[in-house]
């Protein structure tokens, strides 16, 4: 058994560089978009930004080398921190990364593949044995629940590493929650515009209003400034969390589907939490939306994108939707924005009416012909009650939600420690996510009938 390897300071200098300039480079990257139209602003911060994209290309490029050279030297693992996609843990040590795909084709009933076949009908003991019997420990004269109480002391001894099977397993419940995560996401992230937030402070979403018309030039050459209308919206990033428990005997038990249940439970309530947050922008104020800068809820009749009257799901009633938003004007109340309608948005209440009415039939007459087929898209969210429906622009061009995660933590995440209260180890649940709105133009709403 050839002797571990440390990580080497090096490495950990790299990582440490390698994440300020990725931090740099996000920042860069927000000042070039908040300095849009001034191009002047744009090429100062662009040229810094080009560097920054360089810097990163090169450090992750010499870590990766780093790493390769480091697992020429043993079976250790270099680190525990993750650059990028890359998991040091998968590259450095084969048994386990080994391992950790045996545990969580266990855990999601997938078929293992390559060297997880091995490992796939060992207990969570018989695992966790074979780590550490690969770091030079003798554990065959252990019982069940000594060999469990080494398990737990030395994955957090100073000198652990990523192939503590603490770890492995606490990575194999984050890929099984993330799948159940995206499963049951909602519909209404599809329509908002995605932003990262580097801290907790409240985002200020800033909306620049049309540039004034160009002035024909009369014979003098005078040149007139122009300005353009301005306003702001604003949400802020904030944490949810759970905390359960793996206790020792479940460890003894070899049981891992309760493991199992609770990371695809936590990755759908992640995926609900996001959902409520986004769904109550929509149905605070009775239906009308929360209220906006303005202190005026985000549908009105006085905006032009809510119906007078309520009325049931049609091609007549879709129509003047879209020649509402058509006709929406811009900051200065003025400059037509001609907003398109892209997404149809319903409870499942109209969910067979909306699949009706955006069917696609041959039309033997003009007059019977469907101008929405395969015009807009239909999104169901059944947290959405009653008969109400809502149109979107395409939220590239137009955007109306944003939703926002705290940087270097999109989606829930699973972290551990050793069990205090109880024996065992302690896990939780983290989500740093917010949502808002960014503007009124770009949807419509229709009360339904």
């Amino acid at each position: 058994m050839r002797k571990l390897k440390m990580p080497t300071p090096t490495t950990e200098a790299l990582m440490t560089e390698l994440e300020a300039k990725r931090t740099r480079k996000e920042t860069l990257e927000r000042q070039i978009n908040a300095a849009a139209n001034d191009s002047e602003a744009e090429r100062a911060f662009g040229a810094d930004y080009a560097r920054a994209c360089d810097d990163v290309e090169t450090l992750t490029t010499r870590l990766l080398n780093e790493l390769a050279t480091f697992s020429n030297g043993g079976p250790g693992i270099a680190s525990t921190g993750v650059v990028g996609n890359i998991h040091s843990d998968a590259r450095m040590n084969p048994m386990a990364k080994a391992i950790g795909d045996a545990l969580y084709a266990r855990m999601s009933g997938k078929a293992p593949e390559g060297q997880a076949r091995e490992f796939m009908g060992q207990s969570l003991l018989q695992m966790g044995a074979a780590l550490l019997e690969a770091r030079g420990e003798r554990v065959g004269w252990l019982g069940k629940d000594t060999l469990a109480d080494q398990i737990m002391r030395r994955s957090f001894a100073a000198d652990h590493t990523t192939s503590d099977f603490p770890t492995l397993l606490t990575s194999a419940g984050n890929r099984v929650l993330l799948e159940a995560y995206k499963a049951a996401q909602t519909p209404l992230k599809l329509l908002a515009r995605p932003r990262t937030a580097s801290d907790f402070r409240s985002i200020t979403l800033v909306k620049l209003g049309e540039a004034p018309k160009l002035d024909k030039i009369g014979e003098s050459g005078e040149v007139k400034h122009g300005s353009r209308a301005e306003a702001k919206e604003g949400f802020k990033v904030s944490t949810f969390a759970k905390i359960f428990g793996l206790s020792r005997t479940a460890i003894i038990n070899d049981d891992l589907g309760a493991f199992s249940d609770v990371s695809m439970a936590w990755g759908k309530a992640a995926a609900e939490t996001e959902a409520d947050e986004l769904v109550a922008l929509l149905t605070a104020n009775a239906g009308a939306g929360i209220n906006l800068d303005d202190n005026s809820p985000l549908y009105g009749t006085a905006r032009g994108n809510k119906a007078n009257a309520g009325a049931a799901l049609g091609i007549a009633t879709l129509g003047a939707g879209r020649q509402a938003m058509r006709d929406m004007k811009g900051l200065d109340g003025i400059t037509p924005i001609s907003a398109t309608p892209k997404h149809l948005l319903v409870g499942s209440a109209l969910e067979t009416t909306a699949e009706q009415v955006l069917a696609s039939i041959y039309a033997a007459t003009v007059g019977d012909a469907n101008p929405f087929a395969n015009r807009l898209q239909l999104h169901v969210e059944p947290r959405l009650t009653g008969n109400a429906w809502r149109l979107f622009a395409d939220p590239a061009e137009l955007a109306v939600l944003t939703y926002a995660y705290l940087s270097g933590s999109e989606g829930p995440l699973f972290q551990m420690r050793e069990g205090w209260d109880t024996l065992g180890f302690e896990y939780r649940c983290i989500l740093d996510f917010g949502c808002g709105v960014q503007d009124w133009r770009g949807t419509y709403l229709n009360p339904g009938a």
